[in-house]
């Protein structure tokens, strides 16, 4: 099996590669605000199978294409990727549509980050 990039992937991909070279991160006291960064870019939630709370939608290829370009770029390990990749998920396929509409914008923004128990 090959794998490979169509025009529009590559289309992503200069987006995201402009964006992430025109929003650089400082340091790590600052990871909230690249966070809130991130969501004002739309670059949170790209692989939710909804969109309308802040994110922009990308195929399973485009998020390679992302996930590809946030490494070259050397951005930081994400902090909100709990609430991102487990509650985002869970919410869309099992919410109300209030607690989607409560809970699932401030994510997309990178204004409220989720943890997880053990």
């Amino acid at each position: 099996m090959e794998f490979g990039f169509d025009a529009e992937d590559e289309a992503f991909r200069r987006t995201a590669r402009e964006w992430l070279t025109a929003h650089p991160v400082g340091e790590p006291v600052v990871r909230q605000d690249w966070e809130r960064e991130l969501g004002r870019g739309g670059w949170i939630g790209l692989g939710w199978a909804e969109d309308g709370y802040g994110n922009r939608r990308a195929s399973l290829t485009q998020q390679v294409v992302w996930a590809e370009e946030y490494a070259r770029s050397r951005a930081p390990a994400r902090s909100g990727h709990i609430g991102e990749k487990l509650l985002a998920p869970t919410l869309i396929a099992h919410g109300t549509p209030e607690q989607k509409a409560r809970f699932l914008p401030p994510v997309a923004r990178g204004e409220e980050l989720w943890c997880q128990g053990y």
